[in-house]
């Protein structure tokens, strides 16, 4: 097993970068990263990152027969995204892989 481990690594090799660390950049504090894995989370729970990363519902204009704009509640051959975000998050919920 440990072969094929090594096969990539025969081939690939890492570039010599000198990179340094930021004077600026320094250790997040522990309750810190804590309180922004709990708040992630609660938002992604409670949807409202769902509601970012979909756009708002498909309303808008179709135009009619005789050339005039009139609204429209679900507009028509438009996929709704939360449909899909909404069957993700039932997946993870009930343990069982995406069919995406």
């Amino acid at each position: 097993m440990e072969t094929l481990y090594c096969v990539p690594f025969l081939v690939l090799e890492c570039p010599n970068l000198k990179l340094k660390k930021l004077p600026w950049l320094h250790m997040a504090l522990a309750l810190t990263v804590y309180a922004l894995v709990v708040v992630s989370s609660f938002l992604i729970t409670r949807g409202i990152i769902c509601d970012i990363i979909a756009e708002p519902p498909n309303v808008g204009p179709m135009t009619d027969e005789h050339g005039f704009q009139r609204p429209v509640a679900f507009l028509a051959y438009v996929s709704h995204p939360d449909g899909l975000i909404m069957g993700i998050k039932w997946n993870k919920a009930h343990n069982k892989p995406n069919t995406l």
